[in-house]
């Protein structure tokens, strides 16, 4: 459950505990990162974590929170000062260790085949979103059936999608529609702590090898 009934959970100032816990966080970072850069996300999703189990509050309540006049939002605006803190400690070492690690790749650009991910190459907006959907539900596929296995997925092994002739259209309509329907009931109408926390260990890992930030060199990578 959320904090709201434990203070001890939710620092009011930054003391000497909460820097060692943020520097422990930012040196798991630096490992992660190190094997795989993907790991750099990590600050991200303790953030979300502090927010919704430490912090306490509800993205549904958000708004309520700066004129609401109640003990619940009170609670949250005396927390609120030391979470802005531990978020911007948090952030800048993410951005540092970002930076730093992009400096190790030299001057060079990247260098894509178009084969290695032919989703991001789709000349058509809508099939190319599709296409890249497409992607994210093998990866959720191969979590739970994980029977045919690569280092790295190419073209033709998951091609894209080009029509709505395609099945794999209309699976990727319902996919999202499903996604939304579980965001808008457990994030939007209500907040449910558990199925919130589950989101963030869902989707902020993936996020950056997802290909809606930037492009990535390959089309799957397991």
């Amino acid at each position: 459950p959320a904090a709201a009934g434990s203070p001890a959970l939710a620092p009011t100032r930054v003391g000497a505990g909460t820097l060692q816990g943020l520097a422990l966080v930012l040196v798991c970072t630096l490992a992660a990162m190190l094997c795989k850069e993907t790991g750099v996300t990590l600050p991200v999703l303790c953030v979300g974590w502090d927010v919704l189990v430490v912090v306490g509050a509800k993205p549904v309540e958000l708004l309520s929170y700066l004129t609401a006049r109640d003990g619940r939002a009170d609670t949250i605006r005396r927390r609120a000062p030391s979470a802005a803190a531990r978020y911007a400690i948090l952030a800048t070492g993410c951005v540092l260790l970002a930076l730093w690690r992009r400096s190790l790749n030299g001057e060079s650009p990247a260098e894509f085949a178009r084969r290695q991910n032919m989703a991001i190459w789709h000349p058509h907006p809508l099939w190319r979103a599709c296409s890249i959907v497409w992607v994210w539900m093998e990866y959720i596929w191969v979590c739970f059936f994980p029977t045919a296995l690569s280092c790295d997925w190419s073209w033709p092994a998951i091609t894209t999608i080009d029509n709505s002739s395609d099945v794999r259209a209309w699976l990727v309509a319902a996919y999202l529609l499903g996604w939304g329907w579980l965001l808008q009931r457990n994030l939007l109408q209500r907040t449910s702590v558990g199925a919130s926390v589950c989101f963030l260990f869902a989707i902020c890992p993936f996020f950056l090898a997802s290909n809606v930030l930037v492009g990535v060199g390959t089309c799957k990578a397991e």
